[in-house]
């Protein structure tokens, strides 16, 4: 086609709108609404503009419609009707701004029952001033057919999209919801000034929302009403690489009802749990969850016990990948429970965050596997010159740095052992470790240690078979004994009580100490001769 051919065919679509432009310009931006009059300057009133060219260009069979950077000032809602197939795309999602003037008023609505195939991208969406929580209709894409539906809006993408200054970004009717499925929200940015969820699901009556993907977008959620994520009656739900900041308790910043959700590389930052709550950062419902590389930074509060991870009503969660790290001054925080954990590995807990407590994980229910890995982070407590009794919360190396000016002991948890695989180190290391024993207490098993008077250590207990302690390791060194010299032949009858079976009452001299030398010698070169012998008879290899 001849370039002239083009441009009278332009100038003549030219001609039958509101506004004249350049061929250059038309063949740059393929199909724009300002071939239908938008002027895109935040002033005039685009809405009729627009919506004439959404009714032009998105038809039953696709199309596609441009928006070159500007402002798009609209009053009232553009409605998209039947149409498949179709892109509604802008040059820049922050240069692209659709600005809905008239508070409590959707911008995008989407109307009709199986509109599927479509994409919406780099666009900004914005209301004019801020929209409560009670602005319900303040939705950059509503998904809503007027009636409860299981047919649906269907395998389609929003991409590249900015909410502000409104309540959701991307929501279905919450009274009459059509199904959604086969949707992928992602690289959107959801500002601080929302005061709802980025996306949400929630269909009334309830009906099955298969394959949705939330990804590779921020949530900041400091002034959200709702969880930044809401999806109920879910089925391969998968939400990847999501950044959530902010949030305040008791409201969580993802909440997931459903079969099959996958949790990966997602990272919440600086909630706010206050002074008592219980209640989770992230809620799943009758799901079969599985959580890979995730992390809570920063979670700020001066008491109670909030869960980074709940799952609740029968839900099944698998926990590859966690590092939770918290500045609260007060409470408990716990890294994850649900009904039944089947798997937790590589999971890093700093802080006042713990998983160790039994009544967390739920009372009855089947324990974790053991992990591949740490799951106690390896806190100390220095004991000083006392001692104590363990309980599952206790740090994991319990140290004696002080010399003990008694015999002292430590006593292991007795019960509440939260797992199988749960490990307590004690470990005596004063530089003058004190002339009294100090004994390590086993009530579930009786494997008791005695560190001798004079003796520094380490012994390390590990918790096996539902509920039995075992030594896994053990050492002892001695500082280097004194009490005689060469020269003076001192007496010292400690030297050597310490390796002894029994105390001995008489002192040691030089002479004695040689003579023990020599045996200990000879009994040496004996077993040696023996070995050699069965060597060489063939009843021993080397």
């Amino acid at each position: 086609m001849s370039a002239d051919i083009v441009a009278r065919g332009l100038a003549k679509q030219a001609a039958s709108t509101s506004t004249g432009r350049t061929v250059q310009d038309k063949l740059s931006e393929t199909v724009s609404v300002l071939d239908f009059g938008a002027k895109g300057d935040g002033v005039a009133d685009d809405t009729a503009a627009i919506q004439a060219a959404i009714n032009a260009e998105l038809t039953p069979n696709g199309g596609a419609l441009y928006f070159p950077d500007g402002i798009y000032r609209i009053t009232a809602k553009l409605v998209i009707p039947f149409a498949t197939g179709w892109r509604i795309y802008g040059q820049s999602r922050r240069g692209t701004i659709i600005r809905q003037a008239t508070s409590n008023t959707r911008i995008f609505s989407l109307e009709s029952d199986l509109i599927h195939s479509w994409e919406i991208g780099h666009l900004s969406f914005q209301w004019a001033v801020n929209q409560p929580a009670s602005n319900t209709q303040a939705v950059a894409i509503f998904l809503g057919t007027g009636a409860a539906t299981s047919s649906g809006l269907f395998d389609w993408h929003v991409h590249h999209c900015v909410f502000h200054n409104g309540f959701r970004g991307v929501a279905s009717d919450p009274s009459n919801s059509p199904a959604v499925w086969g949707a992928t929200v992602d690289h959107c940015q959801h500002q601080g000034t929302m005061s709802g969820a980025m996306v949400c699901f929630v269909p009334t009556p309830a009906v099955g929302q298969p394959r949705i993907t939330v990804a590779d977008s921020t949530l900041t959620l400091t002034n959200a009403s709702e969880a930044g994520v809401r999806i109920y009656y879910g089925d391969n739900i998968v939400l990847r690489s999501l950044e959530l900041l902010g949030g305040t308790a008791p409201i969580p910043v993802i909440e997931i009802s459903g079969a099959f959700v996958s949790l990966i590389g997602c990272k919440v930052e600086n909630y706010s749990a206050g002074a008592s709550s219980t209640d989770p950062l992230i809620k799943l419902v009758q799901s079969q969850a599985t959580v890979i590389n995730c992390s809570c930074n920063g979670l700020s509060g001066s008491g109670g016990a909030p869960r980074f991870i709940q799952g609740v009503t029968g839900t099944q969660l698998a926990i590859t990948g966690l590092w939770c790290s918290d500045s609260m001054t007060g409470g408990t925080p716990i890294a994850y429970c649900a009904d039944t954990i089947s798997l937790v590995a590589n999971v890093r807990l700093q802080g006042r965050f713990t998983d160790k407590l039994r009544s967390y994980i739920g009372s009855g229910a089947p324990l974790p596997r053991l992990d591949i890995d740490k799951r106690q982070s390896d806190a100390v407590t220095e004991i000083g010159d006392a001692s104590v009794t363990l309980n599952a919360a206790s740090d994991r190396i319990q140290c004696f740095t002080a010399t003990v000016t008694a015999a002292r002991s430590v006593t292991l948890p007795g019960s509440g052992v939260a797992y199988d695989g749960m490990e307590f180190e004690v470990v005596r290391r004063a530089s003058s470790p004190g002339a009294f024993v100090v004994q390590v207490i086993d009530p579930l098993s009786g494997q008791d240690f005695f560190f001798p008077a004079n003796c520094r250590g380490s012994i390390r207990y590990r918790c096996i078979g539902g509920g039995s302690w075992r030594i896994m390791q053990a050492s002892t060194f001695h500082a280097a004994d004194t009490g005689w010299t060469a020269s003076t032949g001192t007496a010292s009858k400690a030297a050597f009580a310490v390796y002894a079976g029994a105390t001995h009452t008489a002192s040691y001299v030089q002479a004695t100490v040689q003579a023990l030398d020599n045996a200990a010698r000879d009994t040496a070169r004996r077993v040696k001769a023996i070995e050699d012998a069965l060597f060489a008879g063939g009843l021993i290899r080397a």
